[in-house]
């Protein structure tokens, strides 16, 4: 838990040089910057394939995976809805984790939430 916290306090510096209502991928990319700077190892865009019975039918992509182990899922809305919350447990599960952070950069504040399975 002390991890995703300290990830998802990093939203809050990338929040303050970006500011709100950007695309994502600003702030994807401002994330990366950030991790790398705090000594997070990180990877971007992983993809699981999504299988009914043995046939592929989608695949997930994760925004990032950090230190091999949390997922961190960042988007721009309103709120965090509990839809996105159940997308990115979702993506918990494909990926095999445990524990990942969804940030929402478009409210004036940062919001963020834990998410576990």
């Amino acid at each position: 838990m002390q991890q995703s916290k300290l990830i998802a306090d990093l939203a809050f510096i990338v929040h303050k040089k970006l500011g709100y209502g950007l695309p994502v991928a600003a702030y994807q990319n401002g994330y990366s910057i950030v991790l790398a700077q705090n000594g997070y190892h990180h990877s971007r865009n992983d993809k699981v394939d999504v299988f009914y019975d043995q046939t592929k039918v989608g695949t997930l992509t994760a925004h990032f995976i950090i230190d091999g182990g949390i997922l961190l899922e960042i988007t721009n809305k309103k709120t965090i809805s509990n839809l996105e919350m159940v997308k990115a447990k979702r993506k918990l599960m494909a990926f095999g984790l445990e524990e990942g952070v969804l940030i929402n950069f478009e409210a004036l504040q940062v919001q963020y939430k834990r998410i576990t399975i």
